[in-house]
């Protein structure tokens, strides 16, 4: 069955978050380039998560609550489920290797550690360097590695 994802534009929104990540790093906005790569994971992993609905049919999207539009053939109430779960079942169903599914969760706590209402808590700002965005955007890149080889 064929569904309307623009699947395009995930993939030029996960290009720019990562070009503006490296942008962020050759300027030294490590904060903002890091959230820039926390973006492109999401992004990865909501886009590969959506493709695995891509085969279902109208009655198995239904038992998920998804409803199909039948004039515009977008989906229409698809919840996410939380990042950790997104890239663990992603690891389980062999979408992501060992080495990337433990870079994502990498990814996924620094960006926990962002997180607005953990900011809000603290009086202070993260130890994020030059370094950290680094590691972490090589993390990114074995992530879309991986999900890419998946395809």
């Amino acid at each position: 069955m064929k569904h309307n994802i623009h699947w395009d534009i995930f993939l030029r929104l996960i290009n720019k978050y990562r070009t503006e990540a490296e942008r962020c790093l050759d300027r030294g906005l490590y904060l903002a380039g890091f959230a820039c790569v926390r973006g492109a994971l999401e992004t990865a992993v909501a886009s590969r998560y959506l493709i695995e609905l891509w085969d279902l049919s109208k009655e198995d999207l239904a038992e998920y609550g998804i409803q199909l539009n039948e004039d515009t053939e977008y989906l229409r109430n698809v919840d996410l489920p939380p990042l950790k779960e997104r890239i663990d079942q992603a690891s389980e169903e062999g979408l992501l290797g060992e080495k990337a599914t433990r870079a994502a969760h990498r990814i996924r706590e620094y960006g926990n550690s962002i997180h607005p209402a953990r900011l809000a808590e603290r009086s202070m700002l993260p130890q994020m360097g030059q370094r950290n965005l680094r590691a972490r955007l090589n993390d990114l890149d074995l992530v879309l590695d991986g999900l890419l080889k998946s395809l």
